[in-house]
């Protein structure tokens, strides 16, 4: 659903449990040329790679922060983990939100990164809650049908949202 308002394609969408979450959600999101390099090469971000990046943060912490939701509760903000070994207790969509951020502010002052974490946090959060019946709409659809195509997720979301 944050992928529909950030408005970036949804390819596919499955219900199926993975290793570390419920489900997975997949499409295009960041522009090919900030693939991996193979090293830590840093170049100047274009305003597309820019927005691409802090998209992917929000599209990385908005399927937590609506499990946490779900759930009645609200989910704190991350910060940059102490150590190293933290990491290996963060889910999958924490990790790619955290690498996404380390590279909008490799180049900027200390606190830079937990700053910029608590920004795009609340920015995931508010599109969460102002889209909740949408998002509780697709999850409804997702649980009953398993998978579903980028197709029938938008149909679903206009579908709840009245404008088909």
């Amino acid at each position: 659903m944050v992928r529909f308002a950030l408005g970036r394609a949804c390819v596919y969408a499955s219900a199926a449990p993975t290793d570390d979450y419920e489900g997975v959600a997949g499409g295009r999101t960041l522009p090919l040329t900030l693939g991996w390099t193979g090293g830590p090469t840093y170049w100047a971000l274009s305003d597309r790679e820019r927005v691409a990046l802090e998209d992917g943060v929000v599209i990385a912490l908005a399927g937590p922060i609506a499990e946490v939701k779900h759930g009645g509760g609200r989910r704190a903000a991350l910060v940059e983990p102490a150590r190293i070994s933290d990491l290996a207790q963060w889910s999958t969509d924490d990790k790619t939100a955290l690498g996404y951020v380390q590279r909008l502010t490799h180049s900027e002052e200390p606190g830079a990164l937990n700053r910029r974490l608590r920004e795009l946090h609340a920015e995931a959060e508010q599109l969460v809650n102002s889209h909740w019946s949408l998002i509780t709409a697709l999850a409804e659809d997702l649980v009953s049908r398993g998978e579903m195509a980028g197709r029938e997720i938008e149909e679903t979301i206009y579908r709840a949202a009245g404008r088909r």
